[in-house]
């Protein structure tokens, strides 16, 4: 008989990175029994004391009982690592407010600068907005002067929007405007060359301090078809609350 029913291991190998690396092992004979999920806890928690931002580990696609064990403490798939059917999977572990009360603790380290955009900011948006469009696959056919145009129509109106910038080098932003009882974020991007570093869980973190408060609670819209998208916000803690259907009109002869 062992003389422990399992552990986790953890290391951040980079001392420059928020990302921390993850095993864990629970004997077989312990197993079902809440042991996994207990040693994960403990791990977040210790990572969290850290100021570390992000959790990494890796599971096989046949484990299902992992997968669903991961994905119920708020891990992601990242993607798959190889043909051999292992996959990564994420977990921000900064705290995330989804009810008035909660508290914020641990700011992630991080170089980035959160500014408030002006309508002056609106061609800068609007570059990036398209990528956004283009990412997710999304119908609107406007150009840049289009989205720029409207962008500075939203910030002179209910939308207020923060630029994420290292070095003074714009990396991504946030649309967002309040509600009665919540926040509704409309846009959220990150260059691609920025993204599975931390930038919006970081920037997540940073609104929710300095832009959100006190709304209760926060709401996006996500393409049904835009699968990075829906597993970024699961693991995120969002949950699906309602879903848009829609449907063309009849062609009549």
């Amino acid at each position: 008989m062992p003389l422990s029913a399992g552990a986790t291991s953890w290391s951040n190998l980079d001392p420059l990175s928020d990302i921390v690396a993850c095993s864990v092992l629970v004997y077989s004979d312990y197993r079902s029994q809440g042991i996994g999920r207990a040693l994960l806890e403990a791990t977040i928690d210790a990572a969290k004391s850290k100021g570390l931002t992000r959790i990494e580990l890796y599971v096989r696609t046949d484990n299902e009982n992992a997968r669903r064990l991961y994905e119920q403490l708020g891990f992601g798939v990242e993607g798959q690592l190889d043909s051999s059917g292992i996959w990564t999977a994420i977990m921000p572990i900064m705290e995330r407010p989804n009810h008035a009360g909660t508290e914020l603790s641990h700011q992630p380290r991080t170089s980035q600068h959160y500014r408030f955009a002006s309508p002056e900011d609106s061609e800068q948006l609007a570059q990036m907005n398209l990528r956004l469009i283009v990412d997710e696959g999304h119908r609107n056919l406007m150009d840049i002067p289009q989205l720029s145009e409207r962008m500075a129509s939203w910030l002179k109106g209910e939308y207020q929007a923060v630029l994420f910038e290292e070095d003074k080098t714009p990396v991504g932003y946030a649309l967002f405007r309040h509600e009665p009882k919540y926040v509704y974020l409309r846009q959220l991007f990150v260059v691609p060359e920025r993204r599975r570093q931390g930038v919006a869980s970081n920037a997540l973190y940073w609104l929710w301090e300095n832009a959100w408060q006190p709304a209760p609670r926060l709401r996006i819209d996500v393409l049904v078809g835009n699968d990075a998208g829906r597993a970024f916000w699961r693991s995120a803690g969002f949950t699906e609350y309602c879903i848009t259907m829609e449907a063309s009109a009849p062609v009549t002869s």
